[in-house]
């Protein structure tokens, strides 16, 4: 038997999406190394007692309210560093959430069509497909079934203007660098 688990067999242990567990490894819940290939490779009595304490803590809330099912995000943009400040913002808001990425367009409406979320966030400026025609085409696939729609760009006022009109339906409108307290204000209300 291995003394370690990979994220992928973890995050189906601990029931939570792989970039879950990457964050847990990233801020030292579970105990971790990297192999020479760059793999992460979790230490399993970590994996396990992160899971007791999760069991624990789960089952020592005196909350009798019903459990508010977990949030689905998925993120849009091709920018590595925009994406993990994105998912520590959801984390903080919604410790629970199920977050997937993706770096365009395209790949965000084949992720929708087989799991729509229940909040996007989206860059305007990404290749093979805008942020604009991304939603436009969701809307057009989803009509009132779509989900949030979030908008953060590194376009200011002018440079806005200068493209189609931002549609009505649009949540929230950010702009980069993103004001945290203003971003975590507008995911606060989508609880």
């Amino acid at each position: 038997m291995t003394k370690y688990y990979t994220t992928g067999q973890a995050a189906k242990i601990l029931g939570v999406c792989i970039r879950t567990v990457q964050l847990w490894v990233e801020d030292d819940r579970i105990e971790s190394w990297k192999t020479s290939g760059g793999h992460r490779r979790l230490c399993r009595e970590s994996v396990h007692a992160h899971l007791n304490s999760e069991q624990l803590s789960n089952a020592l809330t005196t909350d009798p309210s019903p459990h508010t099912p977990t949030k689905q995000f998925l993120i849009v943009d091709d920018s590595k560093t925009d994406s993990r400040l994105l998912i520590r913002i959801i984390l903080t808001i919604f410790p629970d959430a199920d977050i997937a990425e993706a770096a365009d367009g395209f790949e965000a409406l084949i992720r929708i069509g087989k799991k729509p979320p229940d909040i996007l966030i989206t860059d305007l400026n990404m290749p093979n497909m805008n942020g604009l025609q991304m939603i436009e085409a969701i809307h057009q696939q989803l009509g009132d079934e779509k989900p949030n729609l979030i908008i953060t760009t590194a376009y200011d006022a002018e440079e806005l203007k200068s493209l189609p009109p931002i549609p009505t339906y649009v949540t929230g409108v950010f702009h980069k660098p993103l004001n945290i307290d203003l971003l975590s204000e507008c995911l606060s209300r989508l609880k």
